[in-house]
């Protein structure tokens, strides 16, 4: 289905040289308009695909239609190559592309519910290839291999993680590349806050991180859904000229919002959950909060197994009572190190 005035559009377009790829429309979008509307869909669309539209590429004007064919082998009938390409046994990753101060940026990101680890093909063969992260704001110089008009790429992405592949043809465009650690810090000693009324404590004291269902809690508290605090302090000193401080969260479970001494750094949602610390901490103790929220499930899995008046939580479809607890929260290792840029 589509509106009379988009396929009337597509019409003037290919006549103008414009290739257009899909199957042909019988009806109109929307009841505007009526049977007028529908016969103007069919009309505009006879036009261009035919009368008996088929597989294969006809001729409009100084354009074409390719029909009955899925797209790949349609870009390949057109002689036209794909403009990302990816191989991975996790799924093709998902991608935008802008050409912006001379440079061809790529937006890449992992498949939906996977991570991605293989070889990007982009149709592009500038010279300097660079992977911005978007989390931490790295810039780190790739290796990548060009022949025939396409530059090959490996990328790695976890769950969620997402970056920019930026060519351009020679300078970069700007920021420092990758970090190398040097010195660890300690962190360590937490008070977790939980919100009232979830059958959580008002807080826990843990020597160690762990995940809420882990927690030495009741069942309800253990089975906590929602946003919990985290806080801790850590002694911190002037790195080296040049020098920068970086905070790594380790693993969290599943958004993080971070401050240092009451000013917000950040919020984090993907590995590596790291950030640059520099210009919020102090020469000697400082306070690190952490803001974790998990998802639902776990909640939602406690109130499928009790009565429905004791229930806090209301779905349409409650997961299995006797489904597995999953891991949320900070996990760690949490740590503040001093890196070197690499320039």
């Amino acid at each position: 289905r589509m509106l009379p005035e988009t396929v009337e559009r597509l019409e003037a377009l290919v006549r103008a040289g414009a290739t257009v790829v899909g199957e042909a429309p019988h009806r109109a979008a929307t009841l505007l308009g009526g049977g007028s509307a529908d016969r103007r869909v069919k009309r505009a669309a006879s036009r261009l695909w035919g009368r008996k539209s088929g597989t294969g590429v006809r001729r409009v004007g100084r354009g074409r239609v390719i029909a009955g064919m899925p797209l790949g082998e349609a870009l390949a009938v057109a002689g036209l190559r794909p403009d990302v390409e990816a191989q991975s046994s996790d799924g093709s990753v998902m991608w935008l592309h802008r050409k912006a101060g001379g440079a061809d940026i790529y937006f890449v990101a992992a498949p939906v519910g996977g991570s991605f680890d293989g070889e990007v093909r982009f149709r592009c063969d500038r010279g300097r290839v660079q992977v911005w992260d978007p989390v931490s704001g790295a810039v780190t110089d790739m290796a990548g291999t060009a022949a025939d008009g396409i530059t090959s790429v490996r990328l790695s992405l976890p769950q969620a993680g997402c970056c920019f592949v930026v060519f351009t043809d020679g300078e970069s465009l700007f920021g420092p590349a990758m970090h190398a650690e040097v010195r660890n810090l300690p962190v360590g000693g937490w008070t977790v806050r939980f919100p009232e009324g979830w059958g959580a404590p008002d807080s826990l004291s843990l020597e160690r991180l762990a995940a809420w269902r882990d927690m030495p809690m009741t069942d309800e508290g253990r089975a906590f859904s929602g946003t919990a605090r985290y806080e801790t302090t850590f002694d911190a000193e002037r790195c080296s000229d040049g020098q920068r401080l970086v905070l790594s969260l380790g693993d969290v479970e599943r958004i993080a919002e971070v401050r240092i001494n009451g000013r917000r750094v950040g919020t984090f949602w993907t590995y590596p959950y790291e950030a640059d610390i520099t210009d919020f901490v102090i020469d000697g103790r400082n306070m690190l909060t952490v803001d974790v929220t998990g998802s639902w499930f776990n909640r939602l899995v406690y109130d499928a197994g009790r009565p429905e008046a004791e229930r806090k939580t209301w779905v349409l479809r409650w997961p299995d009572p006797n489904a597995q607890l999953r891991e949320s929260g900070l996990l760690g290792p949490v740590t503040v190190r001093c890196v070197t840029p690499v320039m």
